[in-house]
């Protein structure tokens, strides 16, 4: 019994749960993975059957308490503060003797439900697969049996499935982005006229996936292959509606979890740096700010960072994804030229400056000569000719012309 203080431990919501205060899931997952090797298999494959035991059964209220004097749960989970975190971004409250759930936030705990799953692939964990019954938002397409997975009959049950498919997948992808780990911000420093392609530059960022990216990815493959592809299988493709053609294209677009942002300075210097979609604008500034000359910093109010065309002032507020900054962009340092003070040159640091190449001569433009074309030349000919008479005075013979001109024979 848990006393006529226990809570109310019955509410489900299937919406999409409110931002949990603190890192991503994944960050908090991570951090159980790091406990000794003996401990965190324990602590993994526990929480996973707590979780469990919500996604199957959440209008029970004995699946969301957890009483702190169970020993085998203190054992395993409670005596670690990664865990005790974990079971707090999941909805879990202290309540002195119990850890309780007063609303089942169900799509959160199918989505911590992957995470652990990807990260106990990672660190050698075997984490069981979904029981039977258990909420999953993403599995209505999912083959259970040995046989074809079912295609709606009608028109309008298929655009419905293809709509409630393409609304999931957009959630996964948003949350993949805004549950980006973090990333190291890898700064280089370039002279502009020794940059690559900016493409070039995000497939190298990109290419360096992460081990527990990789897992990501071969659960969302498991997870949307077999519905997706039942989806997109309507007997004529020609007819296919605006939302099936999306879904196609979305399940074939890559999620980026990395934004590379190239900044340009007016001396044609470069850094270029590495941030999450989520970062902001401001948060850009702030790293930019560890490569710049103490003038720059002093002028600090007078600098901005703006992008082209039409010309705009990045918002500091702003996210790189509301910016329309991802994957890859190339933005600007402005700063006031009217102002008191204001940012004097080569406005990076002595020490950013010094892993510079020496700076590219720029080559002299030299004129190419003019090939005369066949009649241009015929008429150069024509005037010389013309004035080589004209010289000669009105009593001077006419000059033959070359193809009749003759030698003369000797007396």
């Amino acid at each position: 019994g848990q006393g006529s203080s226990a809570k109310d431990c019955t509410e489900v919501s299937y919406d999409l749960p409110p931002l949990f205060d603190g890192p991503p899931m994944r960050t908090l997952v991570d951090a159980v993975a790091n406990l000794p090797e003996d401990q965190r298999s324990d602590a993994l494959l526990t929480l996973t059957k707590l979780v469990d035991g919500v996604l199957k059964n959440p209008g029970e209220a004995s699946r969301r308490r957890i009483r702190k004097d169970n020993a085998a749960v203190h054992q395993k989970v409670g005596r670690h503060e990664s865990c005790v975190v974990v079971l707090k971004a999941l909805g879990f409250e202290d309540d002195g003797e119990t850890w309780s759930m007063p609303k089942a936030w169900m799509r959160l705990l199918a989505d911590a439900r992957s995470v652990l799953a990807s990260v106990g692939v990672r660190v050698g964990v075997q984490v069981p697969p979904l029981p039977q019954g258990c909420f999953n938002p993403y599995a209505s397409g999912v083959i259970r049996t040995t046989q074809a997975p079912a295609i709606p009959n009608s028109r309008f049950e298929q655009q419905q499935a293809v709509r409630d498919e393409l609304s999931q997948l957009k959630r996964k992808r948003d949350q993949a982005v805004r549950n980006a780990p973090p990333v190291d911000l890898n700064s280089k420093v370039y002279w502009l006229a020794h940059l690559g392609k900016l493409e070039d530059a995000l497939k190298e960022a990109t290419a360096k996936t992460s081990a527990a990216e990789e897992d990501d990815a071969a659960v969302a493959l498991a997870t949307y292959g077999p519905q997706i592809a039942a989806m997109m299988a309507p007997k004529n493709q020609s007819f296919a509606s605006r939302e099936e053609k999306e879904l196609a294209e979305l399940r074939k677009a890559k999620v980026y979890t990395k934004t590379l942002i190239r900044v340009e300075f007016p001396n044609k210097i470069v850094v270029q740096m590495e941030f999450r979609p989520m970062d902001t604008i401001g948060y850009v500034r702030e790293q930019l700010s560890l490569s710049l000359s103490p003038s720059t910093l002093e002028a600090s109010s007078s600098w901005y960072l703006y992008d082209t065309p039409p010309r705009r002032v990045l918002d500091l507020k702003q996210t790189l994804q509301q910016s329309g900054l991802c994957p890859a962009a190339v933005i600007k340092f402005g700063f006031d030229r009217e102002a008191a003070v204001v940012p004097l040159e080569p406005y990076v640091s002595e020490e950013v400056f010094a892993k510079l190449p020496p700076k590219p001569v720029e080559a002299p433009v030299r004129s190419q000569p003019v090939v005369p074309t066949e009649e241009q030349r015929q008429k150069a000919a024509e005037a010389a000719a013309a004035r080589a008479q004209s010289d000669a005075g009105p009593s001077a013979k006419p000059m033959p012309k070359p193809d009749s001109w003759k030698p003369s024979r000797p007396n």
